[in-house]
C-alpha cells in the first residue's frame, strides 16, 4: 500500500545532523514572530453615530507608555490600538460613551468619556498570572512561589480531537514528558515516560494523583472532565508523595462548579470521528507476487482491504454545573463514547462514565463539605491485531473462503487466513469502576485549616476469550478453547492535613502537617479449558469443555502457540502509612523557599526495611525583583531530593509456593507444590536522589515567557529479579535492591504571544528537552554486565540474533549489528567482521562480531504549538518532533527477501528490495534512522455571534485532524519511538503488544499495530 501521510526525506535531510539544524532552526524563527510593536487596528460599528472623537495616552503605573494596548468602546466591537508612543485616537457613538482599556499583564479599565476628548489612562499591573495557585501536592502554592520543576496545563490547552486516553491531552505540551504509541489501536495504552527511565521493575510511569486519590485509574477517566493537569518533574517537587513518585507525578483536577455566584449553565459536546490506516509496509501485490515466483491459490485478494475498515467514532457529552449564594458548587456530567478501530470485529470499545462533583459551604463559610462520585463501565472488543500482519503477508492469491463455506487455509507455519482470525476468536474485555469520595475542609481560626478527604475505589474486571473448534489460529488445535479471568480491586485512602499560613514583616510562611493511609485489595482468579463438544457457549459455559477432565492443568499460564487447561486465584493485600510536613517561605517576593520530609512504611517491603525517609529542600529569587532587572521575572530555582519506587509485586520479599504437577499414576494426576520465589527479609525502597537547576523568565510585559531546567537523578538499591545460587536458595532467582541508574537532561518550555489585540491572537508555544538514562551498574554479587534482548521473529532463517543490549556504563537501549556491505551475486548478505574483513552473514558469530550502531531512544524531543483565534474563528496546530534515535525495521529484515515467497507475501520496499536477495539477514541494512516530524492535531473551529433571543450563550462548530502527516526518512509503517519489546507474538501466540521490556527498546515488530489517520467533526453547544 502506497504511503498515504507519511513523506520520506531521506534524500532531502540525508544526515542526522542536518535535520536537527532545520528543526532548531525552524523553531528559532517561529519565536522570533516580531511582536512586541503590536499593528493599529479599527474596527467601528456603523450602526453607531459618531458624535465624539477621543485621543489619549494609555501608560502603566509608572507613566511608561503600553504600545498595542487595546481601547474598545463599550457594548460595542468599535475599537483600535495604542501606536508605538501609547497614544490613541477613537470615535465613539457619544459623549457618555465608556472606553474598556486592556493590555496583556494588566487589569482591564473602564473609563467614562464624560464628554472628554483628552485622556491619560493608567493601566496597574495583573497580578493574577503570578498569584494563580498550582497544586502540588496536599495543597497548592503560588505561581510565583514555586522553586520547584513544576508545569501546569489547563483545560483550554489540551490536545483537542478523538482523545480516548487522558495523557493525550499532554502529548508534546510538556518538556520532559513523553508520550506515546505505536499504531493506532484504541484499546492500547499510551506509553507516559517523565525524565526518561527511573526503574528496570519498578513502575517507570508517573504516579497520577486524580482530586487527591493516589494511583487513580486514568482508564477510568473522560477528558472532558479534566480541568488541568499539573506535572510535578523533579524530586524537590514530587517528594511529598515519597514512594511512589521517583517517575513524577501528574495531579488531575476534574471540573467542578464555580467557587463564586454562578448561575447554571449546560453544556453538550459532539463529535464524530472517522479514522483510517495511514501508512503501511511496502507489500507486493497479487500480480508482483506471482513474478517473483509466488504460489497461485488461484485468486486474488486484497487481505488488507478485507481484514480493515474506516472506523467511525462517536462522543457525546453532556455537563451542568454551576453555584449560588448559599455556598453550594455542583458539576454533574455524563460521557459516552463508542469508538471503532480499524480493524473488523476487533480493536474497539463503548464507554458510559458519570461524574457528580459537589461542595457546599457552612457556618459562615469556615466549614466546607465535598463529595466526588464517578461511575465508570467500559466494553471492549480487543479482538486480535494479529489479523492485519496476517493481512500483510499472506498469500494474496488465496481464497477467502473455501467452496462448502468454511475459511481457506493454507496449513502453512504461521500463517493464518486474516479474516478467520477475528471471526473465528473473541477477546472482550469489560471494566467496571465505582469512585466515592468524602472531604471536608474546617477552618479553625483564621491562618489555620484541617483538611480530610477520604476515598474508596473499586475497579471490577472481567475478561472473556474464545477461540472455536475449528481455527487454525487457536482453537483448532485442541478442539475449541475458552478462558475466563476476572480482578476485583478495592483501594481505600484516608489523608488529614493540618496548614497554617501567616506572616512576620515580609516574610510569608506556611506550614503543612499531614498523614496518608491506603491499602489496596486485589482478588482475582482464572480457569480456561478445551475440547469443546459445541462453539454456542463460546466463553460462558467453561465446564462444557472435557480438556480439563481429560488431561488435567498446566502448573501456570505462558504465551504458548498452543491453547491450554489452566486453573487458579490469588488474593493479595497492600498497606501503606506515610507522615509528613512540608514548609513553606516567601520574604518580600523576591526569596522563596521549601522544604519537606515524609516517613512512609509499606507492606511490600521485607521487615527489616519496611520504613523509608523521603525528603527535599528548594530554594529560588526572582532576581528581577532583587537586581531591579527590567524583566517581569527572572527566578532561579534551585532543588534536590529523595523519593521511592515500590515492587511492582505485592510479596516479593515473602517466600510463596506454586502449584506444580506431580504426574500421573493409579489413573490420575497428581498435583504438586514447589517454591514460587524466595524470602528476602531485607528487600527496601528503591531510591531515587535528584539535583534540578531552573531559571523562570518573563519579558516584553509577560509576553514572552518560559522556563529552563537542568536536572540529574541517580536510582540506587534498583528493583529488579536476579539469578541467585540454588541452593542454598529455594529458587536460582530472587527480587532484589542491585545497581544504580544515571539520568541526565535539560527542558525549555516557553510560551510567546505574538499578536493580541480585539480582532486577532497568536501564541505560540514550543518546548524542547533531552535526557539520556545510563545503567551504571547491573549486579554487583554477578559477573554479568550486559542484558540483552530477546531475539528477530518473522523468518526462522535470521537465527538466534539479540539485538538490543543495555551494558553497564552505557546507555540504555544500544542496538548492535554487523555493518552491511553487499549482496552477493547468490544472494548472500556480506557483512563487515571486526577484524576489517568481509564475510557471508553468520548468526553463531553475531554476539562477538556485533558494534554498537544506534541508540534506541531519541536525542531530542520538540513540540510546536500555533494557537491561532481571528474574529469567531480560532485555529490550532500542534507540530511533534523526535530525533535522533535508531529503529530495527524486523519487517524488512524478515520479510524484504524472497526465501519463503511460496508461503507468504513479501516486502518490497522502494530503492531497497531486489529479487535476487533470496536470504533473510540482519545488520545496519535494517537499522535505520527513525528521526521525524509530525503534524499531530490541528483543529480549526467557528463560533457563531450570539443572535438576539438565542437559546445558546455559545454555539461553536470545529474539524479536526489527528496525525495528518509524517516527514521521516524510516522505511517502517511508523517512526514512532519504541518505549519496550513486547512479548512474542509469533507462531499463534495470542498476546498483544500493550506491554513488554522497557531495558530493550528500539525494535520495530512486525507484528506492531500500524498507525490511523483521523478526522473529526464537533460541535460545542452552551445554554
Amino acid at each position: 500500500m502506497k504511503n498515504v501521510n507519511q513523506i520520506n526525506l531521506r534524500e532531502s535531510f540525508p544526515k542526522r545532523g542536518k535535520r536537527f539544524k532545520t528543526m532548531l532552526l525552524a523553531l528559532s524563527l517561529c519565536l522570533a514572530v516580531p511582536g512586541a510593536q503590536a499593528s493599529s487596528f479599527n474596527v467601528s460599528s456603523d450602526n453607531h453615530v459618531q458624535d465624539l472623537t477621543v485621543s489619549g495616552t494609555v501608560t502603566d503605573n509608572t507613566g511608561a507608555p503600553l504600545p498595542g494596548a487595546t481601547v474598545l468602546e463599550a457594548g460595542t466591537m468599535n475599537g483600535t490600538q495604542t501606536d508605538f508612543d501609547g497614544n490613541f485616537t477613537l470615535t465613539v457613538s457619544d459623549a457618555n460613551a465608556v472606553l474598556q482599556v486592556s493590555y496583556i499583564g494588566f487589569s482591564t479599565k473602564e473609563i467614562s468619556v464624560n464628554g472628554s476628548t483628552q485622556l491619560t489612562i493608567s493601566l496597574e499591573e495583573d497580578a493574577a498570572e503570578l498569584d494563580e495557585v498550582v497544586l502540588v501536592g496536599y495543597g497548592g502554592q503560588k505561581k510565583k512561589e514555586i522553586t520547584s520543576a513544576v508545569v501546569s496545563v489547563k483545560s483550554e490547552d489540551f490536545n483537542r480531537g478523538n482523545v480516548s486516553d487522558p495523557v493525550q491531552l499532554l502529548q508534546g505540551k510538556v518538556a520532559g514528558l513523553q508520550v506515546g504509541r505505536p499504531g493506532g489501536n484504541p484499546n492500547q495504552p499510551f506509553v507516559v515516560r517523565l525524565r526518561g527511565i527511573n526503574s528496570l521493575s519498578g513502575d517507570s510511569a508517573p504516579l497520577v494523583v486524580i482530586d487527591g486519590v493516589l494511583g487513580g485509574s486514568l482508564e477510568a477517566l473522560d477528558p472532558n472532565d479534566i480541568e488541568s493537569i499539573e506535572v510535578l518533574k523533579d524530586a524537590s517537587a514530587a517528594a511529598i508523595y515519597g514512594t511512589r513518585a521517583s517517575a513524577g507525578v501528574l495531579i488531575v483536577t476534574t471540573k467542578s462548579g464555580k467557587g463564586a455566584v454562578a448561575k447554571p449553565r449546560l453544556s453538550i459536546t459532539s463529535q464524530l470521528s472517522f479514522e483510517n490506516i495511514a501508512n503501511t509496509p511496502e507489500i507486493a501485490s497479487a500480480e508482483q507476487y506471482l513474478d517473483l515466483g509466488g504460489q497461485d491459490l488461484g485468486s486474488k485478494t486484497d487481505w488488507l482491504e478485507r481484514v480493515s475498515r474506516t472506523g467511525v467514532s462517536k462522543i457525546y457529552n453532556i455537563a451542568y454545573g454551576g453555584s449560588s449564594e448559599s455556598g453550594l458548587s455542583y458539576q454533574a456530567s455524563l460521557n459516552y463514547r463508542d469508538n471503532e478501530g480499524v480493524i473488523e470485529n476487533s480493536a474497539e470499545f463503548e464507554q458510559l462514565i458519570g461524574r457528580v462533583n459537589i461542595s457546599q459551604k457552612l457556618l459562615d463559610d469556615k466549614l466546607t463539605l465535598k463529595t466526588i462520585l464517578s461511575t465508570t463501565s467500559r466494553k471492549e472488543n480487543q479482538g486480535f491485531q494479529q489479523s492485519l500482519t496476517q493481512a500483510l503477508f499472506y498469500n494474496p492469491t488465496a481464497p477467502v473462503f473455501n467452496d462448502d463455506g468454511s475459511f481457506f487455509e493454507t496449513q502453512d507455519q504461521d500463517r493464518y487466513n486474516p479474516v478467520a482470525i477475528n471471526d473465528q476468536n473473541v477477546l472482550d474485555r469489560k471494566l467496571n469502576q465505582h469512585v466515592v469520595t468524602f472531604g471536608a475542609d474546617y477552618r479553625v481560626m483564621e491562618n489555620l485549616v484541617l483538611s480530610g478527604i477520604y476515598t474508596q475505589q473499586r475497579t471490577s474486571e472481567l475478561i472473556g476469550e474464545y477461540s472455536t473448534r475449528d481455527a487454525f489460529f487457536g482453537g483448532g488445535l485442541v478442539n475449541g478453547w475458552a478462558r475466563r479471568a476476572t480482578v476485583d480491586n478495592t483501594y481505600n485512602q484516608f489523608d488529614w492535613t493540618l496548614t497554617y499560613n501567616d506572616e512576620l514583616g515580609d516574610l510569608d510562611y506556611r506550614v503543612t502537617l499531614g498523614q496518608s493511609f491506603n491499602n489496596e485489595n486485589i482478588q482475582s482468579a482464572v480457569v480456561s479449558n478445551t475440547d469443546f463438544i459445541t462453539d454456542e457457549f463460546s466463553y460462558n459455559n467453561i465446564a462444557a469443555g472435557q480438556g480439563i477432565n481429560r488431561n488435567g492443568v498446566v502448573p501456570a499460564e505462558g504465551n504458548v502457540a498452543q491453547p491450554q487447561n489452566f486453573v487458579g486465584s490469588n488474593q493479595e493485600e497492600s498497606i501503606s502509612d506515610a507522615y509528613f510536613a512540608r514548609l513553606n517561605l516567601n520574604y518580600d517576593d523576591a526569596f522563596f523557599l521549601s522544604g519537606t520530609y515524609r516517613r512512609e512504611g509499606s507492606s511490600r517491603f521485607g521487615a527489616n526495611n519496611r520504613w523509608g525517609n523521603f525528603w527535599a529542600i528548594s530554594g529560588g529569587s526572582d532576581l528581577a525583583n532583587v537586581f531591579k532587572i527590567p524583566m517581569d521575572q527572572l527566578k532561579l530555582r534551585i532543588g534536590y531530593g529523595v523519593t521511592g519506587t515500590l515492587p511492582n509485586v505485592f510479596t516479593g520479599y515473602l517466600g510463596t509456593l506454586r502449584l506444580t504437577s506431580g504426574g500421573f499414576a493409579n489413573g490420575e494426576f497428581i498435583s504438586a507444590v514447589t517454591p514460587a520465589t524466595g524470602a528476602n527479609p531485607d528487600l527496601k525502597w528503591e531510591e531515587k536522589a535528584e539535583l534540578n537547576i531552573g531559571l523562570d523568565f518573563a519579558l516584553f510585559d509577560r509576553r514572552l515567557s518560559g522556563s529552563i531546567d537542568f536536572f540529574q537523578r541517580n536510582t540506587t538499591d534498583l528493583l529488579n529479579v536476579v539469578n541467585v545460587p540454588s541452593p542454598p536458595n529455594a529458587v536460582p532467582t530472587q527480587l532484589r535492591n542491585v545497581g544504580e541508574l544515571e539520568t541526565s537532561g535539560a527542558e525549555l518550555q516557553m510560551s510567546y504571544r505574538a499578536v493580541s489585540n480585539e480582532n486577532f491572537n497568536w501564541t505560540i508555544d514550543a518546548n524542547v528537552s533531552t535526557s539520556k538514562t545510563k545503567l551504571i551498574e547491573f549486579n554487583p554479587e554477578s559477573e554479568q554486565t550486559i542484558i540483552r534482548s530477546r531475539g528477530l521473529e518473522g523468518a526462522v532463517a535470521i537465527g538466534p540474533i539479540q539485538p538490543v543490549w543495555t551494558t553497564e556504563g552505557e546507555e540504555i537501549g544500544q542496538i548492535y549489528a554487523q555493518p552491511f556491505v553487499r549482496y552477493a551475486e547468490n544472494g548472500d548478505p556480506i557483512v563487515l567482521l571486526k577484524d576489517g574483513t568481509e564475510a557471508v552473514f553468520d548468526p553463531a558469530v553475531f554476539l562477538d562480531e556485533a558494534r554498537n550502531v544506534g541508540d534506541a531512544l531519541p536525542d531530542l524531543f520538540v513540540g510546536l504549538t500555533n494557537t491561532i483565534t481571528y474574529k469567531n474563528f480560532d485555529f490550532n496546530v500542534f507540530i511533534r518532533g523526535v530525533f535522533g534515535h535508531s529503529m530495527i525495521n524486523e519487517t524488512r529484515a524478515a520479510y524484504e527477501n524472497v526465501s519463503g515467497v511460496a508461503i507468504r507475501n513479501l516486502v518490497v520496499t522502494e530503492g531497497e528490495f531486489n529479487e535476487s536477495i533470496t536470504v533473510p539477514h540482519y545488520s545496519t541494512r535494517f537499522v535505520e534512522d527513525a528521526s521525524f516530524v509530525r503534524i499531530d492535531n490541528m483543529t480549526l473551529g467557528y463560533t457563531l455571534p450570539n443572535f438576539q433571543n438565542s437559546p445558546f450563550s455559545k454555539f461553536r462548530i470545529f474539524v479536526n485532524g489527528q496525525n495528518l502527516a509524517t516527514f521521516t526518512g524510516y522505511k517502517g509503517a511508523d517512526p514512532d519511538v519504541r518505549y519496550f519489546d513486547p512479548v512474542s507474538n509469533s507462531e499463534g501466540r495470542r498476546g498483544n503488544s500493550f506491554g513488554g521490556n522497557a531495558l530493550f527498546p528500539g525494535i520495530d515488530r512486525y507484528i506492531t499495530f500500524l498507525p490511523t489517520s483521523i478526522f473529526s467533526l464537533g460541535i460545542n453547544l452552551e445554554f
